[in-house]
């Protein structure tokens, strides 16, 4: 399917992207520049997406995609 939009959650920021054809997850997040070796977790309706299926699955017009950025770290006592 070609043209709609899908909304993204990411770094505190909702975005509105409009879908290319065939836009894959893989395709999202190196649109948002996003590098492979960052540490985040993709949510698509509440659900997660693993990173082996990022160049399979497809986004749909209205998906509602939340990236989460893991952060570490912590205090020494």
């Amino acid at each position: 399917m070609i043209g709609g939009f899908v909304e993204v959650l990411f770094e505190n920021s909702l975005r509105q992207i409009e879908i290319k054809e065939k836009m894959t997850f893989k395709d999202l997040i190196e649109e948002l520049e996003i590098k492979e070796t960052d540490p985040y977790w993709v949510a698509c309706n509440r659900k997660i997406i693993l990173k082996s299926d990022f160049g399979q699955k497809v986004l749909e017009p209205g998906d509602h995609v939340e990236i989460i950025r893991i952060l570490s770290g912590g205090s020494v006592g």
